[in-house]
């Protein structure tokens, strides 16, 4: 099966913000005099949002906050999380290659975010993707955030692609659902966990990285269970 468009999720799929996350939020625990979380924890944590993330962190090192105290807390780590943002995150090795190729090819490309479009653009430019995107889609936009499928359907709309020659490359369960919502196929790539994790969560492909969406895109890559 040969994709037109290939829409991506930004963190996790091409970039990686976890050591940003991290280093944001252990911070923000520190002033708490709460102790530190591992970036294994903050994988873990991460797929639902700052507020989440921050949330769970505080749940794993001490007792509950306030509500008031907790967007305290968050006005905080964002602050934290976006003074370290490009200091501390990366591209995926042959996440430029592979969009490059695709745009040569023809395939439509595109971004579909949680993220606000402030630190989403700053990553895009920072790292090169921007001359490979057609549209990016944030979590500031007016619309339902992931897995709400409202962003995906506009990306299709806005590329004048069918679902049934997109495919959705994500990181986590929620992209799943989002795809899943939008009846569009769905790849998972997450360098950062294990080839059997993402297997089980169910997506149509499992990528070893970034640069295996080009032979998705071909139709190369057979689906999981093929």
């Amino acid at each position: 099966m040969q994709y037109r468009a290939i829409i991506l999720d930004l963190d996790g799929a091409l970039v990686d913000t976890t050591r940003a996350l991290t280093r944001g939020l252990n911070e923000t625990l520190a002033a708490r005099g709460r102790p530190p979380i591992s970036e294994d924890e903050v994988r873990r944590l991460r797929d639902h949002g700052l507020r989440a993330l921050l949330r769970g962190a505080l749940h794993l090192t001490g007792r509950a906050l306030s509500d008031s105290d907790l967007n305290d807390d968050l006005i905080a780590f964002r602050s934290r999380y976006d003074h370290w943002l490009l200091e501390l995150s990366t591209v995926h090795p042959g996440a430029i290659v592979a969009l490059q190729t695709l745009k040569r090819s023809g395939t439509r490309q595109s971004v579909l975010t949680n993220k606000p479009s402030e630190p989403a653009l700053r990553l895009v430019r920072e790292f090169g993707l921007e001359p490979y995107l057609d549209y990016v889609v944030t979590g500031d936009m007016g619309l339902p955030h992931k897995p709400d499928p409202a962003g995906l359907l506009l990306l299709l709309e806005r590329m004048d692609i069918p679902p049934e020659e997109t495919v959705f490359v994500g990181s986590s369960r929620v992209d799943i659902r989002t795809a899943r919502n939008a009846d569009v196929r769905v790849a998972l790539c997450n360098p950062s966990t294990g080839r059997a994790r993402l297997l089980a969560m169910g997506a149509d492909y499992v990528l070893d990285d970034i640069a295996q969406v080009v032979p998705l895109a071909t139709g190369e890559l057979s689906p999981n269970g093929d």
